[in-house]
């Protein structure tokens, strides 16, 4: 199994960054109490039951180098999903597919699926249900813009599983629509091509509540990496293509003019500070925070900042939070892309969980121009 994990470690995604080790999570244990429900519960796959399946399996593992085969289980479930619950490198890779995969992807695609999963296994990437819930909804947002970028990485450990960037392309294809060959008629070769040039202007679409990137962005990342050093190391190819890291530096040129990329430690206090006095501004708008606001204030940024800015607000006025956050926001909208766009996802969403509409709340004039902007583009 070493030949499998350093070939994981080799095709990395820059931005994601290994986890540290947890010692009081409880992922191995959930993990199990899992997998036995799934033995239980599902069928699986073995050259005699499943035998196509089963050779599928074989070749993603001879392409990732692992040495053995991972055990591999069919749950009744029409949903297109896989998971692989086992956490931690100590542990046998365990994937679970749904009867939908099987449906309506053909036994070679299956291989794309089997080495995105195995990727996740080969990366120690916590397993996204047996996840801890954030204690904020800033905390989610970080969350899930880590979960992006462990799917870049685990897509590109499924493109050497698949050795196809074709078939690679159709299996997305197909996981976003649900649907087979028989519905699905794209012609893979001129949408890859069109994929390949350079993105323009960044869309005003950015999703942050999402645990995927785009469709565009995750086939766009997979052909950049399609051309990489790393890719024709991993494949057996030889030497040759971009380097890894000159590749890794444009997808995350790519996730940050969307606003989809992992700030920095700086950056997220910052934006955690703003969200603080934005949701402060929100909830006390009218002289006073109801028990229920103060509530969905703690789940944004937490108990420790909540209780901060209600009591800076409570003391000193509406006017005082409006000029900390004017102060605070300033810098920020004129900073990264990708800083804006988090911290506008974050007003807006909190406004209409308050039920108050974000332009005429008394914080949209304490917001530069350019940050309103953004909060008009944002789509939930």
């Amino acid at each position: 199994m070493d030949a499998f994990f350093a070939l994981c470690e080799s095709i990395r995604f820059g931005a994601d960054r290994a986890a540290a080790d947890e010692e009081d999570n409880d992922y191995e244990a959930q993990a199990a109490e899992y997998a036995a429900r799934m033995r239980s519960d599902a069928l699986r796959v073995t050259p005699t039951l499943t035998p196509e399946l089963s050779r599928a399996v074989a070749g993603a593992s001879e392409r990732l180098r692992m040495g053995r085969l991972p055990e591999v289980w069919i749950v009744n479930d029409p949903r297109t999903s896989a998971v692989v619950p086992a956490f931690g490198r100590e542990q046998p890779p365990i994937i679970v597919l749904t009867s939908g995969i099987a449906q309506v992807l053909t036994p070679v695609e299956v291989r794309f699926v089997v080495g995105h999963e195995l990727g996740h296994y080969g990366l120690a990437h916590p397993p996204t249900m047996l996840e801890t819930s954030p204690g904020s909804e800033v905390e989610a947002l970080r969350s899930r813009a880590t979960q992006r970028c462990r799917e870049i990485s685990a897509d590109r450990a499924g493109l050497v599983a698949a050795g196809s960037l074709t078939t690679s392309a159709m299996v997305m294809v197909k996981l976003v629509s649900g649907l087979g060959a028989g519905h699905v008629r794209l012609d893979v070769r001129a949408f890859l091509a069109q994929l390949a040039r350079p993105p323009g202007a960044p869309a005003p679409e950015w999703e942050p509540f999402a645990t995927h990137p785009s469709l565009p962005l995750r086939l766009r990342a997979l052909i950049a990496f399609a051309g990489s050093d790393a890719y024709a190391a991993a494949a057996g190819a030889g030497a040759g293509g971009r380097p890894l890291g000159k590749v890794d530096e444009e997808v995350q040129g790519w996730l940050d003019a969307l606003g989809t990329g992992v700030l920095s430690g700086e950056e997220t206090r910052r934006v955690d500070l703003a969200s603080a006095w934005l949701g402060a501004s929100l909830v006390l708008q009218d002289g006073e925070a109801s028990p229920q606001e103060r509530k969905l204030l703690r789940s944004l940024v937490g108990e420790e900042l909540a209780a901060k800015v209600l009591s800076f607000g409570e003391d000193l006025g509406i006017a005082a939070i409006q000029e900390q956050l004017a102060d605070v926001v300033k810098d920020l909208a004129a900073g990264e892309p990708r800083v804006r766009n988090r911290l506008a996802a974050v007003f807006r969403a909190f406004a209409e969980r308050l039920g108050i509409h974000p332009e005429r709340s008394l914080a949209w004039k304490a917001l530069p121009r350019r940050l309103r902007r953004e909060i008009r583009s944002v789509r939930r």
